[in-house]
This record gives C-alpha cells, structure tokens and sequence, in this order.
C-alpha cells in the first residue's frame, strides 16, 4: 500500500495541503486550520454553513446586557439583577436616599430593592424613576419613608394608586410603601405596605 503525504512541497516552494494551496500562514477549515490570521479583541470563530468555513463575530451587547471585549477576555453585565424567584432567608438591598429637602429625587430602579428617606417638614418632593424593566418584565421595589406626611410627595404623572388617590402618608411616623412598575401599561402602581409603623 502506497501512502500518501498530504502535504507537498513543489520544486518552485510552493506548498499545498490535500491539494490545497498554502498562502502564507492561512490553512483552511477543511484543512484541519481556522481560516483566518488576524484577529480583534473579543472575536471569536463561529461556523458558518453557507461557506463550509469558520467565521469571525464578536458577542453584542443586548437589552439590559453589557458586554466588554478585552484582551483575550469577554465579560458580560447584567444593568439590573433579574431574579425569577426568592429563595427562603433571600436578602434584599437597601439604599438610602437621606434626607430630602427640595427638588427631584430619582430613584434607580437597578439600585437597589428598599429605598430609605426622610421627608422634611414643609418640604415639596418631586419623585422619579428610571431605569424601568425591559418589555416583557416587571418589578417592585419598597419604599421606607420617615415623616413622608410633612412634606408633599409629586408622583410621576405615570403612578396610579388604589382608588385614583395618593396614600395620606405620616407626618410624624414610618410608612412603608410598594411601588411595583406594571409592564402591562407601563405605569408604576403604589401600593400601601403599612402607614405609621410603630
């Protein structure tokens, strides 16, 4: 039995793999190589069928995704945590907006799950969101908030309540509030945890 060696070298240098010509430092796919020589950070090789060949492609960033190609390295990011549910003794992040005097406070939704805040007396509020859930998701956050009662709360013009009517909050107390963004109508709804906890 003769054997044949897949690899030829001509009497010009010319070398060729299976029959294939050898150019440079490119071996082909079919050849047992990538096809490719150059690359940029993050890329990777796909298989693509339409050529027989393996393609370069690099992973995009999506909704709520953030993807950062380095140098030999791919990392992605969540913009918020998406939980599908809660395990028993889960625990939830807090984070204080202080206290607040005048003007606008906006409240990140992909900060945190509790949110604290002191209202001073005679104090007018104007609440934001942002950062809302992507299409198909929603979310609740909770609100803790001291003497809310003393001070007058703005609501977005996109927050609904139970029976069309803000809560009377405390003027000199805790109450707890849920705000829970409705994917539906793309609306925040309030919702009355507790008033003047004790």
């Amino acid at each position: 039995m003769t054997k044949t060696n897949p690899i030829n070298v001509s009497t010009t240098g010319a070398v060729s793999f299976n029959g294939t010509a050898f150019v440079g430092n490119t071996l082909s796919a079919v050849d047992g190589g990538t096809g490719q020589t150059s690359y940029t950070n993050g890329q990777l090789l796909i298989g693509n069928t339409s050529t027989g060949e393996l393609s370069k492609a690099t992973i995009s960033s999506g909704t709520n995704v953030s993807i950062t190609n380095g140098t030999g390295t791919i990392s992605a990011a969540l913009a918020y945590p998406v939980v599908s549910s809660l395990a028993q003794g889960e625990k939830l992040k807090v984070s204080s907006l202080g206290t607040l005097t005048t003007g606008t406070t906006t409240i990140d939704l992909t900060a945190a799950q509790v949110f604290t805040a002191t209202i001073t007396a005679a104090a007018t509020i104007t609440i934001a969101f942002s950062n809302a859930p992507a299409a198909g998701e929603s979310q609740i956050v909770l609100l803790r908030l001291t003497n809310a009662g003393g001070g007058t709360i703005v609501w977005p013009a996109s927050t609904k309540f139970a029976n069309a009517t803000a809560p009377i909050l405390t003027t000199s107390g805790v109450d707890m509030l849920g705000v829970y963004y409705d994917v539906t109508t793309t609306t925040y709804i309030v919702i009355v945890v507790g008033l003047n906890i004790g």
